[in-house]
């Protein structure tokens, strides 16, 4: 959550700095292809850090049946992994070509 927190930021910080020197419609341009896919992959990186508190949490009060196994929950986290990672190569792809 911290490295989501700067990361944050640093953003903020560096569309604000490129608005002031390039005007809102270019930085945007620039910025939204890329975004599109870098922010819901860090979500999603995010998201798998908290599964496993959450999934404790529910299963200590009881609110979730046995099908949350391990294997179960390896094969999400998995299956987010992937998503993630092609995720960031399309916004790779985006970065070099569109917003460079």
């Amino acid at each position: 959550m911290y490295t989501l927190f700067i990361n944050a930021f640093d953003l903020g910080n560096i569309i604000n700095y490129s608005v002031g020197k390039n005007g809102f419609a270019e930085s945007m341009k620039v910025f939204v292809p890329h975004a599109i896919f870098e922010l819901p992959s860090m979500i999603l990186s995010l998201s798998i850090g908290l599964f496993p508190l959450s999934l404790m949490v529910l299963r200590s009060m009881g609110s979730i049946s046995d099908k949350f196994s391990f294997i179960y929950c390896i094969k999400r986290i998995i299956l987010l992994i992937g998503i993630i990672l092609l995720l960031n190569v399309f916004a790779a792809l985006m970065e070099s070509l569109v917003s460079a």
